[in-house]
């Protein structure tokens, strides 16, 4: 089937987003909206910080998952699952949210998952996975874990994510591991994986669950870590994206060297 460079240029920008500088949203699934897990609290958190003009509440509990067209005008978006849902995995919401978040990243959004996203069972899968810096845990040793503190001899203090953390304390974390395109920043001292990223800094994992109160009031700088995901620089374009958009480019030239003047 042959197509216009016009369709081609369509296609190309139908996977870009219209991002809004400093809007993020928080997806959650699955649980407790206030209390001492609730997801208000990091919500809280994250509408002091003077780098987010606005944050978003996006509960797939109550309107389903939100379409890519839908997502597209947040800068960031934290995801947080948990359990009051059962299982969200193999076909469930947590597939669909993957599916949906896949087409946000390649359009250039950043996702940024909290500890039981990435959890075998009640986490998110799907589409994302195939962007993700890290793998659910499955089988025996598949769930949660204890987190602790965070080993500052194996952190990458340079990252933006890391930038001003001098101490960073977790409840909870996910049997995670790293896959071959993932960047390790920083490990527990229980040698648990804390914070992670892929190449293009449009998938990140913080180990950790955001929505513990104690955790965001422990004095460590445990909420300065989400924010500071959420707010760094542009995501690289995924290649594929950027494939497209080259694609589209060439076919217009061709298409403009095809309609020039007939030649003598």
């Amino acid at each position: 089937m042959k197509h216009s460079a016009f369709s081609l240029l369509t296609l190309a920008a139908c996977c870009a987003t219209s991002l809004t500088a400093g809007v993020i949203g928080v997806l959650h699934v699955g649980t407790d909206i206030t209390g001492a897990y609730g997801v208000t609290n990091i919500e809280s958190y994250l509408s002091a910080d003077p780098r987010f003009s606005s944050v978003v509440d996006l509960n797939v509990d109550t309107n389903g998952v939100p379409s890519a067209s839908q997502l597209a005008s947040y800068e960031s978006l934290l995801v947080v699952t948990d359990a009051n849902d059962g299982t969200l995995t193999g076909g469930g919401l947590g597939t669909g949210i993957g599916n949906a978040l896949e087409t946000y990243v390649n359009g250039g959004g950043r996702v940024v998952v909290g500890a039981f996203g990435g959890d075998a069972n009640v986490g998110i899968d799907g589409g994302i996975l195939s962007l993700a810096p890290y793998a659910p845990v499955t089988g025996a040793n598949a769930g949660n874990g204890t987190a602790g503190a965070l080993d500052f001899s194996t952190a990458d203090l340079s990252n933006f994510v890391l930038a001003g953390v001098t101490s960073f304390t977790a409840s909870y974390d996910s049997n995670v591991t790293l896959t071959p395109a993932g960047i390790a920043l920083a490990y527990y001292t229980s040698g648990d994986l804390a914070v992670a990223t892929n190449s293009a800094y449009s998938v990140m994992l913080i180990n950790a669950d955001p929505n513990v109160a104690a955790d965001l009031a422990n004095g460590s700088d445990f909420g300065l870590v989400f924010a500071n995901a959420l707010a760094g620089p542009s995501p690289t374009p995924e290649p594929g994206t950027v494939g497209l958009v080259g694609i589209a480019l060439i076919g217009l030239g061709a298409l403009r060297r095809r309609s020039g003047p007939p030649r003598p």
